[in-house]
């Protein structure tokens, strides 16, 4: 799968001597370290196919393969570092953050600077995150000071990153001649058109070179699958989240669809209660609808199941009792028989983490989960209004995406592709 491809645009012929082909041993003594020690080959392995199989996990065979330029380490780690940290004014969440994550981690593995990440100083990030063991360590020192100008500190935060930073960036990192990339904004990767990306293409083959591996379509998967997952911590904020949610959720035998359903309650949360929303409901219905017609497809064409789980993630309490009371416990017609449909949701308050209003740790670790959930499925469902909270989750894990185009645009179902910019 390459989006390069699904779009039409030919990628530059690289006419350098390609590497010798190496066997499984050879290829496992060539890995950095990390790849070594968690490298465990799985002889069922499939290759990895956007199309029918989940984001491979970090650690494994396959994903040392989609993502080998996130196994390296430091090398100018005492010299300089990188801290992703949303800016104090900032009016955006967590899903600005995890781009601005990104951005931050592609340019840390190009310059060899240490990289660490936060949420400012109000939320403990590993509530709810931890780096994986032998991975980046990003966990912020708690004596640490960015601003220290000892510490030859940059702190990123924004979600791409163009040539006047990284020419600012290149007296702190000290890296020499070496030349970096720009790295593109995935947060906004489903808002421009075919045409604008095509016209800017060419600033994506700096990148691919200075990152070896590197591919548009999985590279925040990659970068995000490398650096994080949840800690059993994470359960003091979603109970069943270890014992229901994800077991379900990761289960081979279940068709799962992420159902993203955003109201507007988020950004008043707090300021009145809420009751039944009639025109929210009107709205939400055209993407269970949409969810309905992929659910239809997938299952003719699918293994059997035994079941389909809607994970339904929203900003609404009314949207968590008004789908699961109209939708769940269903008969689903499949080639195999009827299967039930289950439909699973958060306790999660909705509340905003925007860091202009100080969030607390409850906050940003509710909203996280949301987000987290979301990459857990087959495919992803969201409405075209919403904002990109539900763009990056389905990059997280390079999920097909789908959404429900605005009033008049066209059919209940539209297929995203990403058409990234700088």
């Amino acid at each position: 799968f390459s989006v390069l491809e699904r779009l039409g645009v030919k990628k530059k012929v690289d006419t350098t001597e390609p590497p010798p082909i190496l066997n499984a041993q050879d290829e496992a003594a060539e890995l950095p370290a990390v790849g070594r020690l968690l490298r465990k080959e799985d002889p069922n392995e499939q290759p990895f196919n956007i199309a029918i199989n989940r984001f491979p996990t970090f650690g494994t065979g396959e994903f040392i393969r989609q993502c080998p330029w996130t196994l390296s380490k430091p090398s100018n780690k005492g010299a300089c570092t990188i801290l992703a940290r949303p800016p104090p004014t900032s009016g955006e969440g967590v899903s600005q953050w995890t781009a601005i994550v990104v951005a931050g981690h592609m340019m840390a593995q190009q310059s060899g600077c240490r990289f660490l990440l936060d949420y400012g100083p109000n939320v403990t990030v590993t509530q709810v995150l931890e780096p994986f063991a032998g991975s980046i360590d990003w966990r912020m020192p708690s004596d640490y000071n960015c601003s220290d100008l000892q510490n030859n500190c940059h702190i990123s935060s924004g979600s791409y990153i163009d040539k006047n930073t990284l020419e600012a960036f290149g007296e702190i990192s000290n890296n020499g001649d070496k030349k970096m990339a720009a790295i593109p904004n995935f947060r906004s990767s489903y808002r421009y058109s075919v045409d604008y990306v095509q016209h800017r293409m060419n600033s994506f083959h700096d990148l691919e070179k200075t990152l070896p591996g590197f591919d548009l379509a999985t590279g925040m998967a990659c970068s995000l699958g490398s650096l994080f997952h949840l800690p059993q911590s994470a359960a003091q904020y979603q109970p069943d989240l270890f014992t229901k949610l994800l077991p379900t959720l990761s289960s081979k035998d279940v068709l799962v669809i992420a159902v993203y359903i955003r109201t507007g309650r988020t950004e008043v949360y707090g300021t009145r209660k809420e009751g039944a929303n009639v025109g929210a409901r009107s709205r939400a219905k055209l993407v269970v609808d949409c969810a309905l017609q992929q659910e239809r497809i997938l299952l003719a064409s699918s293994s059997k199941k035994s079941r389909v789980v809607w994970m339904v993630l929203t900003d609404s309490q009314d949207m968590k009792y008004w789908v699961p009371t109209n939708y769940a416990n269903a008969n689903v017609t499949t080639p195999f028989g009827d299967i039930p449909r289950e439909i699973l949701t958060t306790q999660s308050r909705g509340a905003h983490t925007k860091a202009s209003i100080d969030p607390s740790t409850a906050d940003f670790s509710e909203a996280m989960l949301d987000w987290y959930l979301i990459g857990e499925s087959d495919i992803v469902v969201a409405d075209s209004s919403g904002p990109s909270f539900g763009d990056t989750a389905a990059l997280r894990t390079a999920r097909p995406y789908y959404k429900v185009p605005r009033p008049g645009k066209g059919s209940v179902c539209q297929e995203m592709v990403p058409v990234l910019k700088w």
